[in-house]
């Protein structure tokens, strides 16, 4: 038998879940800043080893895609390139981001703006929508936004829903003043899981925020 498993690197946190048949085994969090984040292979296979698996029961894995830190997201990338090598059809990645919306709660057929720190007096605004099924996708490409311009998009987007994590809610804030925000503690990896993006063994389209900076599809 085998498991999925979501490795995702967002604000400063590494986040694993491993699921059976669609259906969440167990979840786990741990601070990855800095140096820190060389302890993540040690991590991952100490979570794994307290539910008597082991990384060769992994079947097929996820990588959050961001937005993140380059050092982050490429660590993260990185592993799971390496634990899936020579395998076929076993990872991919997905934007993290519709983690932060399911777990902000987005209605079938809504939309909601995941804002993220961008440094440099900047955010990052990610667009997600639901179908009517309720499964999340990315809705065009991130905006990156200073006060002013995050306010004229903002003032068209009336009834727009707003989410950031609760580590960075205080740096948004200051480019969005009075705008009311949900404060994502922890996101919920059942939407990257359950995406329906195709494990095409590609782990390279990542988001970076280094600062400000995010890669655009070709």
């Amino acid at each position: 038998m085998s498991f999925d498993a979501v490795l995702d690197s967002a604000a400063g946190v590494a986040y694993l879940a491993v699921f059976d048949d669609g259906k969440k085994r167990f979840s786990a969090a741990a601070p990855m800043r800095g140096r820190e984040a060389a302890k993540l292979p040690v991590w991952v296979e100490g979570e794994l080893g307290k539910h008597a698996l082991k990384l060769a029961d992994i079947g097929r894995w996820t990588v959050g895609a961001g937005p993140g830190s380059f050092t982050g997201l490429r660590l993260a990338a990185a592993l799971v390139a390496g634990w899936c090598y020579g395998k076929e059809n076993s990872c991919r990645a997905v934007p993290g981001v519709l983690g932060m919306a399911a777990a902000a709660g987005i209605a079938p057929g809504g939309k909601i703006g995941c804002l993220y720190d961008g440094r440099n007096h900047e955010i990052i605004c990610c667009m997600v929508s639901a179908d009517a099924s309720g499964r999340l996708s990315l809705d065009g490409e991130p905006r990156i936004l200073n006060a002013e311009a995050a306010k004229k998009f903002l003032d068209g987007e009336p009834e727009l829903r707003l989410a950031a994590f609760a580590a960075e809610l205080d740096a948004v804030r200051k480019i969005v003043p009075g705008a009311k925000i949900i404060a994502v503690e922890t996101p919920e990896l059942a939407a990257l899981e359950n995406s329906g993006a195709p494990f095409d063994d590609d782990v390279t389209g990542l988001v970076y925020i280094r600062p400000a900076v995010y890669k655009e599809k070709n």
